[in-house]
């Protein structure tokens, strides 16, 4: 007869086996991390002071053959005089114990600083895409190290202006030192630096084409952004341009080719596509209002004529139908005017537009805001 184990049994015993797990799983795995704290570049023959912010009962520290320990090695803090050679790999190492889970070790890399200080004698610096140039002891120091944590570098002018560790845009041409100093030691190296920019102006080019009217000026349309790290004042030339304008009504193609120059010689490209679709809508003039003294200057002000409210009255007209008067534009318009004379000077025009698109061959009398092809011309 097999033994019958009830729900309540049952509940009682996954109760007690998830405690034990919880309780092995908690001091098994809970241990911390351990780490060591201090100088992992110390300077030869000097003391230092190692820790570990592991909350243990036991500790136990060593060193490899370039360290001499000066402390009890069972504290959680240790001295330790570094005795090996200059440049040589060394480590210091703790044994950690809470009292519950297995000891756990962990060890640290060391690097004895190198005594040897040669710089070289001429060193070019790029500077980066934002027109800065962070100068490091590896850049100007000669030979291999281990590490470069004990130098420091310091810039300055031929008049002894300071820059600290940073050369600009303001420093190309400039006669730049660059001092190393050994922290270690005292002593320094000096190098001659010549600043440089190397990064070439930075377009956002477009990577698709870009829809435009089809009555857009395109001596006016700008050429994509471009910056440069140092110069404000780019040189930008339009090299080529290419248009497919084989069928208007199918959609044009303009692509234009640039190059940007700045005051260092380099040099960067961009093509920027534009798209002229066919299936652009029109939109009627507005009604125009004109006073008797600005007629009476520039009669020019009633023509049939593209209106700019910028623009000066000898330069203007009362504008066309906007989308149908580019080159590239399908369409055709005129109009026909009639003039009403009021009392004395003052008259007005009523003008009717008739547009064509002669891809569809439709006349069109209201445009995309829903406005008849009447224009109304005021002279007051």
């Amino acid at each position: 007869m097999k033994p019958a184990v009830t729900n309540r049994e049952f509940r009682r015993l996954f109760y007690v086996c998830t405690m034990v797990f919880c309780f092995f799983s908690t001091h098994l795995f809970s241990q911390p991390i351990p780490e060591i704290n201090g100088e992992t570049t110390p300077c030869k023959g000097e003391v230092y002071l190692y820790s570990t912010p592991f909350n243990g009962n036991t500790w136990l520290w060593s060193v490899s053959s370039g360290g001499k320990i000066l402390s009890p090695v069972t504290e959680n803090s240790v001295l330790v005089e570094w005795i090996g050679a200059h440049n040589s790999n060394q480590w210091i190492q703790v044994q950690e114990d809470d009292g519950v889970n297995p000891p756990v070790v962990v060890q640290q890399t060391v690097f004895i600083a190198s005594n040897i200080l040669s710089c070289e004698n001429n060193v070019n610096i790029s500077l980066d895409q934002t027109g800065i140039g962070t100068v490091t002891p590896s850049m100007l120091l000669d030979g291999n190290y281990k590490s470069y944590a004990n130098f420091q570098v310091t810039l300055s002018l031929a008049n002894g202006v300071s820059l600290g560790d940073v050369v600009t845009c303001s420093n190309i041409g400039q006669v730049v030192i660059g001092r190393v100093t050994d922290s270690c030691s005292g002593n320094s190296c000096w190098s001659n630096i010549k600043v440089e920019d190397k990064k070439a102006p930075l377009w956002q080019c477009p990577t698709a084409p870009v829809a435009i009217d089809c009555d857009t000026d395109l001596d006016d349309y700008p050429h994509p952004v471009v910056i440069d790290n140092c110069d404000n004042d780019l040189l930008v030339s339009l090299t080529n341009i290419q248009i497919n304008n084989s069928d208007i009504c199918q959609g044009v193609t303009i692509t234009r080719f640039w190059i940007a120059s700045d005051d260092h010689g380099n040099e960067s490209f961009c093509t920027q596509v534009l798209q002229i679709n066919p299936d652009q809508e029109v939109m009627f003039p507005d009604d125009r209002v004109w006073a008797c003294d600005q007629y009476a200057q520039n009669p020019n002000l009633t023509d049939a004529a593209p209106y700019d409210s910028t623009a000066v009255d000898s330069l203007n007209g009362s504008g066309v139908p906007l989308g149908a008067a580019g080159p590239y534009c399908p369409y055709s318009f005129s109009n026909q005017d009639d003039t009403l004379f009021t009392c004395g000077n003052a008259f007005k025009i009523i003008r009717t537009w008739t547009v064509m698109n002669w891809c569809t061959q439709q006349i069109i009398t209201t445009d995309m805001m829903g406005n008849d092809n009447e224009q109304v011309i005021k002279i007051l």
